[in-house]
């Protein structure tokens, strides 16, 4: 009967009808537009991380993880890689031990001078094999590297350094930042932070092949926990104390986390499969750089 009546007065119910799938459309529309907000508005799942992983990847790569420094085996590399300790006055005395670890300020920016000249560029360790790992060009790139921490190599050689805009890696003793003669805390950071490197020379600058493995562990992986604390970054690159070092030292060297280790064994052209027996041109008042370099 119901039905009946409905159909009887089919102008008012038609309204009805109309006013009632009106309603239920809007409620239909509305709900629709939300899912839709809700489903393209939010970020999806890990576009967060990957934004960071983005971000990450256009750092220098001394802050990536150890794990993302990678070459391909058995590549060579014909990269000068140079070694100085004082950049200061060198003493005139010819048994001062300081003398053969000594380079004069005018003969440093003279060395930088001829680089540039040639149109060499200076980078820090960890730089030069990114250039490796991306396949770049490495024929006019040299090395840098000071070894110490002496406080001269920031307050001489760093701004000879930015006159010419190179970089290096710096190796200090983490035992002797803020002491006299060395670099402090924050001289070590200023390097870091504008582009430069600071490597590990150990927490006290033994020699490492003496040490029972417990002395070696504090040695190694103490200094890389100090130094990075100080710039707030991972370190790399070791460089052993007077260049001593055994199988024993290399693999407790690997073991830390590091990737490289720098040698005082004279440079000559050398490979990505042994990462540490870095060899280097130890560089001294007498040294000839145009000479050293075209060999």
């Amino acid at each position: 009967m119901r039905f009946k009546k409905f159909f009887s007065r089919p102008g008012k119910n038609k309204r009805r009808v109309f006013l009632f799938g009106s309603i239920v459309l809007s409620i239909l529309l509305a709900q629709g537009w939300l899912i839709f907000q809700l489903k393209f508005d939010k970020p999806e799942a890990g576009a967060e991380a990957e934004q960071a992983v983005a971000v990450n990847s256009a750092t220098p790569l001394f802050t990536l993880t150890p794990q993302e420094i990678t070459v391909s085996p058995g590549v060579k590399i014909g990269v000068p890689i140079l070694m100085y300790h004082h950049i200061e006055l060198v003493p005139r005395a010819e048994d001062d031990p300081i003398r053969a670890l000594s380079v004069s300020k005018e003969k440093f920016e003279g060395h930088l001078e001829y680089l540039r000249k040639e149109g060499y560029n200076a980078v820090a360790l960890t730089d030069l094999y990114k250039k490796v790992a991306a396949g770049e060009a490495t024929d006019k790139t040299v090395v840098l590297t000071f070894d110490d921490g002496y406080l001269d190599n920031f307050e001489v050689a760093w701004p000879i350094m930015q006159k010419y805009d190179f970089k290096g890696t710096f190796f200090v003793i983490s035992n002797r930042i803020g002491t006299a003669g060395y670099m402090n805390k924050e001289q070590v950071k200023t390097l870091q932070d504008a582009g430069n490197e600071i490597g590990s020379h150990s927490l006290s600058h033994p020699d490492l092949t003496r040490l029972s493995d417990k002395r070696l562990k504090e040695e190694i992986e103490g200094s890389k926990k100090e130094i990075g604390e100080i710039i707030g970054k991972n370190v790399f690159s070791f460089c052993y104390p007077t260049g001593k070092f055994n199988a024993r030292v290399s693999s407790a060297i690997q073991n830390a986390g590091y990737k490289f280790a720098v040698t005082t064994r004279r440079w000559q052209p050398f490979s990505t499969d042994n990462p540490f027996e870095v060899p280097r041109y130890r560089v001294n008042s007498n040294t000839n750089l145009e000479n050293l370099l075209n060999r």
